[in-house]
């Protein structure tokens, strides 16, 4: 009894430990679970076909994607062997790439077509070994890229075909321009066969009409440069036979996925004919277009589109004159003439009439009454016949104005009634004489103004009336009237009842019959005495205004409200260059060009618009008086209706006020400008005094330092701290060489800077000497390249030296070219990227010797190259040995050819840089 207590512990323990296991694996299997919904997931939007199949053939599982184009759903499948599924030639040829999968162990992959629904498909089949009898089948349908591809070349094929037929001629140049392709027809319209010009450049013969070049490279160019895909040109191109024909070019881009450029291609018509025939449809329209437009009448032709439609498709040039309405508005808006027709009954049933007649396909002439924009009412006679033109009908039609017409018809019918109105109401006398001269009648005008009656004044009576000195004149003058049948016109006095004479205006007229014969003469006696007394006030007041505004110093003028010049002041009639008479009736725009008037019309222009004052400033160049700074102002005067009759205008030339205050300010800015420059200059040679100042005091101290640098390695050594070149150092030891290596390397770089720094003082003060001496190249130039064969070599750079076999004596400086060409080549050597090239090239020109130095893998950016000379400059990131440096060894470089009289360059090339120095055969500059 006493094990009992631990056995049921036991059970206890072992209960538990099954509990903790079936919790375990209810959550593997959960976790089981979820992952098969997520590879279920992952397999239903993967769109190949996936299946597990036993090396026997049986499918084990199978996820088909959607739209696949399979008969079979999944529960057909699974458990069921390939030969039940597949056709019978399928399920074997899958079976035998199953087994070779397993045997061998590697994956197969083969592709082939079906057809689905009536269409070909194109399937690739992915076989791999998942287990030694278990396969992973993966069935891919490439249908689409292989029906785009099949698309594709036959595209190509019709292309091809195209080109070769086409009565086009084709021409292919790839990014460099060369000829790729010269299609059969190229041949035939240019000559040349395409063996001739395959690989060449345009330019390479004669085939671009000369003066077309430059126009022909700038349409080429604008598709190279990405400016344009597509273009048209027309240019002339020469034959083989050296005839001229004129082409119509179609070019456009190639690019490929990434926008970059493939190729060019021009399709080529020939528009010889069809410019010949242009150019004569062209003249023979002009001709005609000329004709008409000399016609008085305006003429035009519209089209009918529909039966409540139609359109102008040609008007003479004389319909602005004509109605006011600009051509192109008139033959835009076919509708805006009928807009402008009078309202009334006459006018609109003429309207009326013809389109009932453009109905039926009739002629029709009509008269109505059109009110233009410029002249008013008027009245215009229309007529029109019918033409059909390719199915369509037209009309051919004028319009003339027959206003004076109408009028004098309307003004016969109303003549008689208008001269008895005229005789009744009148203020002047209307008489009547016979053939003879001898007046029979007259209004009582004539009694009320002379006292004299009908009785007294007829036959000459009315010539008591006429003052004394008048009498003989006014007879002489109608005798002759009476003589030569003319309209006789004359003015004299006569004496009132009281006694006064006034004056008249006497206006006789004769009327004819049909033999030529005067039936009678109809005159008329106007009082202009009044008129007379308000003339002579007149002139005075203009005398008096003309002598003022002649004494002006502006120029003043008048225009009316068509901006035609009315009157000129003396200082306007100076200044214009013109006389008064050819001024006087003239616009400015007549008058003078574009680029003087386009300063102040404007402002005439706004007075006008805005019926107010306006002034502005403007400058303007006349030959008469050269470029004047002037002050305009417009005052536009109004009529008792408020529209413009005439504008008065002033110009004040203010050139002389404006010419003082430009240099009142002028001198002004050059003494500023002085005082800065006085200033610069004194910074500038501050600077230089401190950099000398500073280098002079610098260059003690770091020699001290070398020196104690040189003393502290030799007690090191006998200390045995460091140890000598052929003994191996240890860890500290090694530590205290890198240290004092890397001081004496500082302390070196100072004492470098600090005599560039002198060096390049010198040279700008022009203190530097030139020890001139004869220079064999040919062996000294060896000997300098020598040293920095080693370090090109340590560097993996391959260091070449061009030299002639031949070179002339050279007189120069040895040392200062030695300076110039080892700085040229430590740079070349620090910006060299390994496995590049380092080339010294010397050239004899006739007054010059050239140094060139170049350097392979490396480039400067263009951006860069204009300061590449300044003073502690560097190009960022271009050290890839990290040696630094000065920043002074090109400007010094600069300065001393400079000095030298010589001339140094840097080019950068593609993966190339070079840096050309010339000198002066003889001596140099300094000597």
């Amino acid at each position: 009894m006493k094990d009992q207590p631990e056995t049921d512990s036991k059970q206890v323990e072992e209960l538990t430990r099954l509990r903790q296991q079936v919790a375990h694996l209810e959550q593997v299997e959960e976790a089981l679970r979820q992952s098969e919904a997520r590879q279920q997931a992952l397999l239903s939007v993967i769109p190949e076909l996936i299946y597990r199949v036993h090396r026997d053939g049986t499918i084990l599982d199978f996820t088909p994607p959607k739209d696949f184009g399979l008969l079979i759903i999944e529960g057909d499948c699974i458990g069921r062997q390939l030969a039940e599924v597949l056709p019978v030639e399928m399920a074997r040829e899958r079976l035998h790439h199953i087994a070779q999968a397993l045997t061998t162990g590697t994956p197969q992959i083969y592709e082939y077509q079906i057809s689905v629904e009536g269409k070909p498909c194109w399937r690739e089949v992915r076989v791999v070994g998942c287990d030694e009898d278990e396969a992973l089948v993966i069935v891919r349908d490439f249908s689409k890229r292989q029906q785009m591809e099949l698309d594709l070349r036959d595209a190509l094929r019709k292309l091809s075909l195209y080109i070769e037929n086409s009565p086009l001629a084709v021409i292919e140049r790839d990014r460099n321009c060369q000829i790729t392709c010269w299609s059969r027809q190229a041949e035939v319209l240019f000559g040349w066969q395409a063996e001739e010009v395959i690989g060449k450049l345009v330019g390479d013969w004669p085939f671009v009409f000369v003066s077309d070049v430059d126009r022909v490279k700038r349409t080429m160019e604008a598709l190279r440069n990405y400016e344009q895909q597509h273009n048209i040109s027309l240019n002339r191109n020469y034959t083989k036979d050296g005839s001229v024909i004129d082409c119509e070019w179609h070019n456009s881009a190639l690019l490929d996925e990434s926008g970059q450029l493939i190729s060019t291609l021009s399709v080529a018509l020939d528009v010889t004919e069809r410019k010949r025939s242009e150019e004569s449809i062209r003249r023979s329209a002009a001709e005609i277009n000329q004709v008409f437009n000399m016609l008085p009448n305006f003429v035009w032709k519209f089209c009918l589109n529909t039966p409540n439609s139609y359109e102008f498709v040609y008007a003479s040039d004389i319909v602005t004159e004509l109605s006011g309405i600009a051509k192109q508005e008139f033959l835009q808006n076919p509708q805006i003439w009928n807009t402008y027709i009078d309202a009334d009954r006459e006018s609109q049933e003429a309207i009326q009439t013809a389109w009932q007649a453009i109905q039926q396909g009739e002629p029709y002439r009509v008269v109505y009454l059109f009110h233009t924009l410029h002249r008013g009412p008027r009245w215009f006679e229309t007529t029109a016949r019918p033409a059909i033109e390719a199915g369509k009908l037209y009309y051919y039609g004028s319009t003339t104005d027959i206003t004076e017409r109408k009028q004098a018809e309307e003004a016969l019918q109303l003549s008689e009634e208008r001269y008895r109105t005229l005789v009744a109401a009148s203020a002047q006398v209307i008489w009547r004489a016979n053939p003879a001269g001898e007046i029979f009648s007259a209004s009582t005008t004539w009694q009320e103004l002379t006292g004299q009656s009908q009785q007294e004044l007829q036959g000459y009576g009315w010539l008591n009336a006429v003052h004394p000195d008048d009498r003989e004149p006014v007879q002489t003058i109608w005798a002759r009237a009476l003589e030569q049948k003319n309209v006789c016109e004359v003015e004299y006095r006569i004496r009132d009842q009281v006694g006064s004479y006034r004056d008249l205006k006497v206006r006789a007229v004769p009327m004819l019959l049909k033999d030529g014969s005067v039936r009678e003469w109809i005159g008329t006696c106007t009082d202009i005495t009044e008129q007379k007394q308000a003339e002579a006030a007149l002139r005075i007041n203009e005398e008096r205004f003309r002598l003022a505004v002649d004494n002006f110093p502006d120029v003043f003028v008048i225009y009316d409200a068509e901006r035609r010049l009315q009157f000129v002041n003396a200082e306007g009639v100076r200044r214009s260059g013109h006389t008064e008479e050819s001024l006087l009736g003239h616009t400015d725009d007549e008058l003078f060009p574009p680029e003087v008037t386009d300063n102040y019309l404007p402002t005439l222009q706004r007075a006008i618009e805005t019926r107010t004052a306006q002034t502005a400033e403007c400058t303007i160049v006349l030959p008469t008086i050269g470029t004047h700074t002037l002050i305009v102002t417009y005052v536009p005067l109004l009529n008792g209706q408020g529209e413009i009759h005439q504008i008065l205008g002033i110009t004040r030339d203010i050139t002389a006020s404006k010419q003082a205050e430009a240099n009142r300010l002028a001198q002004e800015r050059a003494k500023q400008l002085e005082a800065e420059m006085l200033e610069l200059q004194r910074l500038h040679q501050l600077k230089d005094d401190f950099l000398s100042t500073v280098s002079h005091e610098l260059r003690t101290p770091m020699s001290n330092i070398r020196m104690a640098i040189r003393m502290f390695e030799i007690v090191l050594k006998q200390a045995g701290l460091l140890p000598s070149e052929s003994e191996v150092p240890a860890q500290p030891a090694n530590r205290i060489a890198q240290y004092l290596q890397l001081l004496s390397t500082e302390c070196e770089r100072e004492i470098s800077l600090i005599n560039d720094l002198l060096d390049l003082q010198r040279l700008d003060a022009g203190m530097q000497a030139f020890n001139l001496e004869r220079v064999q190249l040919q062996s000294w130039l060896p000997e300098q390249l020598h040293s920095f064969q080693e370090r090109a070599h340590n560097r993996q750079q391959t260091l070449h030296l061009a030299l002639p076999p031949e070179l002339p004596a050279f007189n120069c400086d040895a040392s200062c070219l030695e300076r110039i060409l080892c700085e040229l080549l430590n740079n070349a050597c620090k910006y060299t990227p390994p496995g590049e090239h380092i080339t010294v090239s010397v050239y004899a020109g006739s007054d010059f010797m050239q140094f060139q130095v170049c350097n392979t893998g490396v480039e400067i950016p263009e951006r860069e190259l204009p300061f590449i000379f300044d003073r502690f400059y560097r190009i960022p990131g271009a050290d890839s040995w990290r040696q630094g440096g000065t920043g002074l060894g090109l400007a010094l470089v600069q300065k001393l050819v400079s000095s030298m009289g010589g001339s140094i360059r840097a080019e950068s090339l593609p993966e190339e840089t070079c840096f050309t120095v010339a000198l002066p055969l003889g001596h140099s500059a300094a000597s």
